[in-house]
């Protein structure tokens, strides 16, 4: 099991990933972003969890960027990489077959949605 939450500390924000094993005992704590107090208009965050155990998270940061943090199985560390979704809505997040997430908004410019297919796999040197 995967939570995932926004914490408040003293100065600003953290975006905190928990690993729940299936007997129920937290096995790991991850600190994703940190970041100052909720901008205007709050952070976004969406979680999924494939098949085979993969895990993503994609959320926003004060400036309005959308990253992803992945984990895959035998290396549970999340990574951090950059989306380029600009200028729409929030993406959503669905996990679909063999490992593959799917992202889904809508472009403000072109009144069109729009969609990514992303892959989380681990690779030989540890790191998703």
């Amino acid at each position: 099991m995967l939570i995932v939450l926004r914490a408040w500390v003293r100065s600003g924000s953290q975006l905190i990933a928990a690993e729940v094993s299936p007997r129920g005992a937290l096995v790991a704590t991850h600190v994703l972003e940190t970041g100052p107090s909720e901008p205007e208009g709050g952070y976004d965050y969406e979680v999924a969890i494939g098949p085979s155990g993969q895990e993503l998270i994609i959320s926003t940061d004060a400036a309005h960027r959308v990253w992803a943090h992945a984990a895959a199985s035998r290396c549970r560390r999340f990574s951090r990489t950059p989306l380029a979704i600009t200028g729409g809505e929030y993406p959503l997040l669905f996990a679909g077959a063999r490992g593959i997430f799917h992202l889904v908004w809508e472009d403000d410019a072109t009144h069109t949605i729009q969609t990514a297919a992303v892959g989380v796999k681990c690779n030989p040197s540890g790191a998703p």
